[in-house]
């Protein structure tokens, strides 16, 4: 979502796995779906996103629980503040998102939003650079993450085809590590009603009727997922895997382990 970043907006998005030795297969049938939970689908242009994740030298915004990204996509490059994650009870997260492009304006609300969270320090200026990675910098920001990502979007629209209910995007992740590409196929989908609070539950349902023992609810973000895909790259076996590789079944489940701390 694009907001004015004065104005404190929340995402509400349900995020799926693909559990499933051929992830591919089943993110192909789902880009084919005309329609999900009875919803027609529009079809929209498919994008290619860069995304760099900023901190602290000490970590300052993790420990707030806070994200703060820069995402180039179509050429256009937009700053990003993700707050904490709320997990409601259908498994549906929750969670403060502040997104504008990129400018020198947004760059002096950022700041001001860091050091009202008690992030950065009073004494931080928002230095004017024709580029966002030297802005950040400046002020003691470090890059902790970059991947990118092949998304295909869909809008489920109400029947009449006249109103957005919610965003379907099928992602496919790509992180970098050491000398692999490891890929995750994840489908996420945001609410935008205000009248329609059962739509992403529907789509769930229907998800898990079309595609049984293929999709699971995920509620580890992309961010997180990277850094416990560092850890996962410490055990022996990631040694034996192909340099592009697909996250498999199992896989995922070594990386619940790791998050829930049953893996050290």
């Amino acid at each position: 979502m694009r907001e004015n970043l004065s104005v404190q907006t929340f995402e509400t998005e349900l995020k799926l796995i693909i559990m499933h030795k051929n992830p591919l297969e089943i993110a192909q049938k789902i880009s084919a779906q005309t329609h999900l939970a009875g919803y027609p689908l529009n079809h929209k242009d498919n994008v290619f996103i860069k995304d760099i994740y900023f901190d602290t030298p000490e970590k300052s915004l993790q420990q707030k629980r806070f994200a703060l990204r820069i995402r180039v996509q179509n050429q256009q490059a937009y700053v990003t503040i993700k707050g904490k994650t709320h997990i409601q009870e259908d498994g549906a997260i929750r969670r403060l998102e502040i997104e504008k492009e990129w400018s020198q304006q947004s760059w002096m609300e950022i700041i001001s939003l860091l050091k009202a969270e008690k992030i950065l320090p009073e004494s931080v200026q928002p230095l004017k650079f024709n580029d966002s990675h030297s802005a950040l910098s400046s002020a003691g920001l470090e890059p902790i993450q970059e991947r990118t990502t092949d998304r295909q979007i869909r809008q489920v629209m109400d029947r009449d085809r006249k109103k957005t209910l919610a965003e379907l995007a099928i992602d496919k992740a790509i992180y970098q590590l050491h000398d692999k590409e490891i890929m995750h196929y994840e489908i996420e989908i945001e609410s935008k009603a205000t009248t329609e609070e059962n739509i992403l539950k529907n789509c769930w349902i229907d998800f898990q009727a079309v595609y049984p023992d293929c999709l699971e609810i995920w509620t580890i973000n992309k961010l997180e997922l990277g850094f416990l895909l560092k850890e996962w790259s410490k055990l022996p076996e990631f040694g034996k895997i192909k340099k592009e590789h697909q996250l498999s079944p199992n896989e995922y489940q070594v990386i619940k382990d790791i998050y829930q701390g049953r893996i050290k």
